[in-house]
């Protein structure tokens, strides 16, 4: 099995998490800034690639390398709840 084909997706959507009364809470974050955010931390092409895609188009391919680096580098970023809405985007793309 070659790189390619363990790809897969990430698409951006409205990040949420669910409050203590279990209702729905958008985080006011879009593609593009968290594009920004991750920005000064690339350290590949691949995740430059990544970067430039979320930012442009809302979407980009990742790996399984990329998706750990990009989920090491979350708390450094951003809150708790941040960091989990963006874990759950990488689980729907699984």
């Amino acid at each position: 099995m070659n790189k390619q084909e363990n790809k897969r997706v990430f698409k951006f959507e409205e990040l949420e998490f669910t409050d203590l009364k279990g209702e729905r809470v958008t985080i006011p974050l879009d593609n593009k800034q968290l594009a920004e955010g991750l920005f000064n931390h690339i350290d590949s092409l691949e995740f430059d690639m990544f970067v430039r895609n979320l930012y442009d188009k809302g979407k980009a391919e990742f790996s399984d390398e990329l998706e750990s680096k990009i989920l090491a580098l979350l708390p450094s970023i951003w809150i708790y709840r941040v960091n989990e809405a963006i874990k759950e985007l990488f689980n729907k793309a699984k």
